[in-house]
């Protein structure tokens, strides 16, 4: 008996359970601000700029983005877990 039709729909089954490598951090975590914070103030650092300056810069815009999306009442309760 051939057995080989088995082997590839247990792979197929496999490939749909895994979880994909792309997935986004848990909102509320602060992963997400830290991502956009850190691409921001890299960019800044890249044009001369002091690394705390463009921190600094860089958390700004990741609060000004954060509020347009979410609203500045969901932002700031996703602000307060982010620190716990």
């Amino acid at each position: 008996m051939d057995r080989q039709p088995n082997i590839q729909i247990n792979e197929r089954y496999k490939q749909q359970q895994s979880i994909p490598n792309d997935m986004k951090p848990k909102l509320g975590s602060g992963a997400r601000f830290k991502s956009v914070m850190s691409k921001a103030a890299e960019g800044y650092e890249k044009k001369g700029m002091s690394h705390e300056k463009a921190e600094q810069i860089g958390a700004a815009i990741a609060a000004k983005v954060g509020r347009a999306k979410y609203g500045a009442k969901k932002f700031s309760k996703l602000s307060a877990m982010g620190k716990k």
